[in-house]
């Protein structure tokens, strides 16, 4: 018997495996964080019973703040919630020649981190200022 790999819908003989698949399946865990649910699931509609298809298809209607988790919206600030679907959605291409490579994938991921480093020591600079101005100030 030959191996094969589940990859969203469809399934590929190992053969076929390359770098596109490995992006492919990033985009379905990206997408597993962003909204917290299994990669298929029985209690979607027939169309969207895989994860994927699923998300596209919200994705195309405009609702990724009704699919995301209530945790990531309360934690994350939704400028990189929409980043990160971007991301996600780009990975997920059906067309394995249209989706990123995993260094484009990982220099976006870091610049949204670098970023979100900077703002929060901005964010701590700014309350250390405040609070010193205070303190000098009575």
């Amino acid at each position: 018997m030959r191996n094969i790999w589940l990859l969203g819908s469809r399934i590929f003989p190992i053969k076929s495996i390359h770098r596109e698949s490995d992006v492919y399946s990033f985009g379905v865990v990206l997408v597993e964080l962003l909204i917290r649910q299994k990669a298929i699931s029985q209690t979607r509609s027939e169309e969207g019973r895989n994860l994927a298809s699923y998300f596209i298809m919200e994705m195309e209607e405009d609702v990724l703040f009704n699919i995301s988790d209530a945790q990531v919206l309360e934690d994350a600030p939704k400028e990189e919630i929409i980043i990160v679907a971007k991301i996600a959605e780009r990975c997920l291409n059906l067309n394995g020649r249209n989706r990123p490579t995993m260094n484009e994938v990982a220099m976006e991921l870091e610049g949204i981190i670098q970023k979100s480093k900077r703002s929060a020591t901005f964010e701590a600079q700014r309350n250390y200022d405040e609070d010193e101005y205070i303190r000098t100030s009575r």
